[in-house]
């Protein structure tokens, strides 16, 4: 009996970066006469394995283990560059970028008004982070900022989803994983929401199972878009038995995918025949339509190769004799400036059945992002909603912040008599001026009218009288005096 316990997907991966190691080695304009080795190791999805591996690799060590847990010095020289973990927690600073892209993408909608919903993970917690901090800057608010993950118990899933179900917030980010996002929206149908804006980061919204969730319809967010890498797919696909058998990773794969045993390695399976045909499988090793991180394999090695080749080649030959330090400096340098086409992401759009997807090429490097083209207003499809904690205050009022809430919380007054505001959102009245006041709605200051007096005027004939009268006393009182 076979247990599936092999991620395919991430074996794809691997054998990519073969297959363009493969692909350089076999050019002759770049590092000529120059062959490229490797080695490639499972971390096991675990941050502390990565870091341990890198850590051998850095510093010449070969991955020996046993019982103590030791490594043994290899003779081999450290390596001078290494391609990092697929899984973000392990390689985070896609995870950064895509965080300020969101917020970008956010602001462009004009949500200021906002849930977040994070996995209590390394790729949630700093993806999240990095969101929160960027949004701040941008005036966003937060209504809430929840955390779960995927193992803990049902209670506190419930609770999360009770939070988002109170929001007012129209719009939730989600930094989760795929079997995070499964668990919440599974939670959530139970007794759906008001509708929600979905903005999803890249590690589900490039997953299609999601479209199978009504409250998913419209979901939104960055993803790294699906490529094509010629001749990769007869790589993977031109493997045979005795080829598998070279390695026990292939081994595991042949096994596991046809249920049988190459030349009696597992105990209790029937032995593989030959009329296995890898090409009739359909799992995630042979899948090629979504070459997304594959891609992402594709470009760090070619990297890495130009990298290289920009230290220790010129115009017509490379220096065979060349050794490298851990952590070269001179490589890392070059590979800063290394000129790849461009890093391009994809704005995802869930729509009903089917993924919309718009590319934003990325000139690195990609600090500064920008929304160029009129992207998504869901037209035809969905209406863009509003989500805000206050509408905006009208001319003739301020906005007064309400109190314990965020700032984009607030209370339109009317401006007090006398007073005016002639802009949307106002901090604060001004008085007019001493010859003005102001107009009905308090949002502009008119002139005083001037009014004259008539001869045959009631009010002017007293006023004669008055000023007659006054004039007379104080001619009297001159004489007086004198």
């Amino acid at each position: 009996m076979f247990v599936n316990s092999m991620n395919f997907r991430e074996l794809r991966f691997a054998r990519a970066m073969k297959f363009t190691i493969h692909e350089i080695n076999n050019r002759t304009d770049l590092l000529p006469g120059i062959t490229i080795g490797y080695q490639i190791y499972d971390s096991c999805a675990e941050v502390a394995m990565a870091l341990k591996l890198a850590f051998q690799f850095a510093n010449g060590m070969e991955s020996f283990f046993n019982n103590t847990d030791s490594c043994v010095k290899s003779a081999a020289a450290a390596v001078p560059a290494l391609v990092g973990d697929s899984y973000s927690i392990s390689s985070i600073t896609m995870t950064r970028m895509l965080a300020a892209a969101l917020v970008k993408l956010v602001k462009y909608f004009g949500w200021t008004w906002i849930g977040a919903v994070r996995s209590d993970s390394v790729y949630g917690n700093t993806g999240m982070a990095s969101f929160l901090k960027a949004a701040q800057e941008e005036g966003i608010c937060v209504e809430y900022s929840e955390v779960f993950y995927r193992t803990e118990p049902r209670s506190k899933l419930e609770r999360v989803a009770n939070v988002i179900r109170r929001s007012t917030a129209r719009v939730i980010v989600a930094f989760l994983h795929e079997g995070e996002v499964r668990l919440l929206l599974e939670e959530l149908t139970r007794q759906p929401p008001p509708p929600l804006q979905w903005i999803g980061s890249d590690a589900w919204i490039v997953d299609p199972e999601f479209l199978r969730f009504n409250m998913c319809a419209g979901a939104i967010g960055f993803g790294v878009p699906r490529s094509v890498i010629p001749g990769l797919r007869e790589f993977l696909l031109d493997l045979s038995p005795a080829q598998a058998l070279k390695s026990p990773l292939l081994t595991e794969f042949w096994e596991s995918s046809f249920s049988c045993s190459l030349k009696g390695s597992s105990e209790g399976a029937r032995e593989c025949d030959g009329s296995e045909d890898i090409r009739a499988l359909q799992n995630p090793y042979t899948d090629t339509s979504q070459l997304r991180i594959t891609n992402m394999v594709y470009e760090a090695t070619y990297a890495i190769a130009h990298a290289i080749h920009g230290v220790i080649c010129n115009d017509t030959q490379c220096d065979k004799s060349a050794k490298f330090t851990p952590c070269d400096p001179s490589i890392l340098n070059t590979l800063t400036y290394v000129n790849l086409t461009y890093l391009t992401l994809a704005i995802i759009q869930h729509i009903q059945t089917c993924f919309k997807v718009v590319k934003c090429p990325l000139p690195l490097p990609f600090f500064v992002f920008k929304i160029t083209m009129n992207v998504l207003h869901l037209s035809n499809v969905f209406q863009v909603p509003r989500s805000v904690c206050s509408e905006s205050c009208p001319p003739g009022t301020w906005k007064a912040v309400q109190k314990g809430k965020p700032v984009c919380c607030y209370d339109c007054i009317p401006c007090a008599e006398g007073e005016i505001s002639n802009k949307t959102d106002s901090l604060n009245c001004v008085r007019c001026p001493p010859e003005f006041w102001p107009n009905t709605q308090r949002d502009e200051c008119l002139p005083k009218p001037v009014e004259f007096l008539s001869w045959d005027d009631t009010l002017t004939v007293l006023h004669h009288i008055l000023s007659t009268q006054l004039q007379c006393c104080v001619t009297v009182l001159s004489y007086i005096l004198v």
